[in-house]
């Protein structure tokens, strides 16, 4: 009587998937631990909004950085384009 299931032949491991899933546990701490340390310690403003305006990040960091909110990055590029300038002046 034959068997249906006919026994595959042997695998052989690619070594570029080998290389690429090394790190495992270790990785996924140390990418963790960075992200968490990055949001405990900054807190994101917009800064051309008056008052700053918070946009991300912890509302309790000590330190602050600055960027730009969304509707403020619209009315910029929208004002950028209809005067077809390179620079924008701060409100």
């Amino acid at each position: 009587m034959k068997t249906l299931l006919t026994p595959l032949p042997p695998v052989q491991p690619d070594p570029e998937a080998a290389m690429q899933e090394r790190g495992g546990w270790l990785a996924w701490l140390v990418f963790h631990s960075l992200v968490l340390w990055h949001w405990v310690s900054w807190r994101h403003v917009c800064a051309w909004c008056q008052p700053m305006r918070r946009t991300s990040g912890n509302p309790l960091a000590w330190q602050t950085t600055h960027g730009c909110c969304d509707a403020c990055l619209e009315r910029l590029e929208r004002e950028a384009t209809a005067t077809n300038s390179t620079t924008v002046k701060k409100p």
